[in-house]
């Protein structure tokens, strides 16, 4: 099966795209929407806003911000944590750790979607 779906890829970026969409198959099947929201909704207080303490951590910060690519149209605790992490990282300062901010850097360059 591999190798037919492989063969009828035959460009290295579409073989990229196939490979994500089968990894959102396996994501989507494994993890259903409550287990996805009830995790996600962990990083917010009580007024559904993110906690501020998730500012401070970069690395956390990327990867919710990577997370929230797994999402389905219309799971909007998903689509919430795209903007806001987003906006986060667009407007980091530059006291950063070079590689991690190279990772920002790619992370925002190069979205999952």
């Amino acid at each position: 099966m591999r190798d037919i779906m492989m063969n009828n890829a035959s460009k290295p970026l579409d073989q990229l795209k196939l490979i994500d969409t089968l990894l959102r198959l396996i994501l989507a099947y494994h993890f259903n929407t409550e287990i996805k929201n009830t995790s996600f909704s962990s990083f917010q207080d009580k007024t559904c806003s993110f906690k501020s303490r998730l500012c401070d951590d970069v690395k956390a910060m990327l990867s919710l911000y990577e997370a929230s690519y797994y999402g389905l149209e219309g799971e909007n605790i998903m689509e919430e944590t795209s903007k806001f992490t987003t906006g986060h990282l667009n407007n980091l300062d530059g006291d950063l750790d070079l590689i991690l901010a190279m990772q920002v850097k790619h992370a925002l360059g190069i979205p999952l979607h």
